[in-house]
C-alpha cells in the first residue's frame, strides 16, 4: 500500500512494468478483495476511492522508506523514454534525491515539449530542472549549469515574455564573463556563442537593436572561427540578422 501511495492517488500500472512484475499487481488484486480501497478500471488503472485513506497512508510513510519507494520505482521507468514517463521518471527520481538522473529527465522532458512547440509545459519542465540543479551534490560543467536557464530563455521568448526571457539568458552571459581567460577554450567558445546568438535574437525582438548589433558582432567572429561547426545556411541567417538591425536604425536615423 505505500508503494501505491507513493505512485499517486491515480496510477497506470502499466507503465510501471517491472513493478508490475515483482508482484504489485497481483498484491493490489488482494486488496480490492479484501479491502476494496481501490478501484480498477480498464485491467490496469487504479483509483484510490477515498483521498482520505491516500493521504493516510502517505502519513505513515516515513523520510528514509520513501526516498527507497521512489527510487524503486524510478527504476521502473529508467528505460521509457516519452515525454510524460520522463517528467514522471524524473518526479519520483526528486523524491528519491536522485536528483541528477532528476535533472536529465526534466531536460529530456522539456526538449520534447519544444518538438511539440508546447513551450508553456516546457517552461515547466526547465524550471523544475534548474531547482534539481540547486540540490545536486556534483559540480555541474558551465554548459550543464546553464543549458536549464537558456533553454528556458528560448522558451520565454516564444512565449513573448521578453523581460523574463531576457533575465535567463543575461544570467548565462553574467556567468559566461566570470570565466578566467586561460580557461576559455574552443569548447568555452561554443557555449559562449549559443548564449550570445539567443540573447542578441531576444535583443531584435525587442527593438533593442543596437544591443542586438552588438551581440551579432561579438558571436559571427566565434563562428566564422569555427566553420566547421556551423554551416554556411547557419552564418548567412545570423549575418542577414546583423544586416537587418543595421538597416532598421539607419532609417530610424533618416
Amino acid at each position: 500500500m505505500k508503494l501505491s501511495a507513493c505512485l499517486g492517488l491515480n496510477f497506470d500500472l502499466a507503465m510501471y512494468k517491472s513493478l508490475k512484475d515483482e508482484g504489485l499487481y497481483s498484491s493490489l488484486q488482494e486488496i480490492i478483495s479484501s479491502l476494496g480501497i481501490f478501484e480498477l478500471i480498464d485491467g490496469h488503472y487504479f483509483r484510490w476511492k477515498h483521498v482520505a485513506v491516500y493521504e493516510a497512508v502517505q502519513s505513515i510513510i516515513i523520510s528514509n522508506e520513501r526516498r527507497e519507494l521512489h527510487g524503486q520505482i524510478a527504476d521502473s521507468l529508467r528505460n521509457l523514454t516519452n515525454i510524460h514517463n520522463s517528467s514522471r521518471y524524473a518526479r519520483h527520481s526528486v523524491y528519491a534525491a536522485q536528483y541528477d538522473e532528476a535533472f536529465n529527465r526534466y531536460m529530456s522532458a522539456g526538449d520534447e515539449a519544444e518538438k511539440k512547440s508546447d513551450y508553456l509545459a516546457a517552461v515547466g519542465f526547465y524550471q523544475q530542472a534548474k531547482v534539481c540543479l540547486s540540490k545536486s551534490s556534483t559540480k555541474p560543467s558551465l554548459r550543464r549549469r546553464l543549458s536549464p536557464y537558456a533553454a528556458l530563455g528560448w522558451c520565454l521568448r516564444e512565449l513573448i515574455k521578453y523581460d523574463e526571457a531576457e533575465m535567463e539568458l543575461e544570467y548565462c552571459q553574467s556567468e559566461c564573463s566570470k570565466v578566467p581567460e586561460e580557461k576559455r577554450n574552443q569548447r568555452f567558445e561554443e557555449i559562449e556563442l549559443d548564449v550570445t546568438t539567443s540573447l542578441a535574437t531576444l535583443k531584435q525582438a525587442q527593438s533593442k537593436y543596437s544591443e542586438a548589433i552588438d551581440m551579432y558582432e561579438r558571436a559571427l567572429p566565434i563562428a566564422r572561427a569555427n566553420v566547421n561547426k556551423h554551416s554556411k545556411v547557419w552564418l548567412a541567417n545570423h549575418v542577414g540578422k546583423l544586416y537587418s538591425c543595421s538597416l532598421y536604425l539607419e532609417e530610424l536615423f533618416i
